[in-house]
């Protein structure tokens, strides 16, 4: 009967926490796109982007940025596919990646980048 209960009272509560979690806006990670988007992510974007979406370059755009992040999907994957501006005297330009990140990596890359910024609201299992 013990034996019984204690399950009962198990499953209760995971299936309570479960339920609480998807209530509290908790999304489950996509492991698979969070690794591809994070390796592209590192290897093209993280040296004017920073590591966790903070530039090391002032003049680099911040992921932290509410009006940028904002943006729709689809003018983001513009931006990757085209770059955006023009270098300047030090080569101050995003760089068009149409060419190198596929359309795959596109949309993983893009998905790390949205899950960095609300990396409070990530569950990892």
């Amino acid at each position: 009967m013990n034996r019984i209960l204690v399950f009962l009272s198990l499953f209760s509560l995971l299936w309570g926490s479960s339920t609480f979690a998807s209530a509290a806006g908790v999304e489950k990670l996509n492991e698979e796109k969070w690794r591809n988007g994070q390796m592209i992510y590192e290897l093209y974007c993280a040296v004017c982007h920073g590591y966790e979406g903070v530039p090391f370059n002032p003049r680099s755009p911040s992921f932290a940025d509410g009006e940028r992040m904002g943006k729709k999907d689809e003018d983001l994957y513009i931006a990757i596919i085209n770059g955006i501006g023009e270098d300047d005297a030090v080569g101050q330009a995003m760089p068009a990646w149409g060419e190198i990140i596929n359309e795959k990596e596109r949309a993983d890359v893009l998905y790390y980048i949205r899950k960095i910024i609300s990396k409070g609201k990530i569950k990892k299992e």
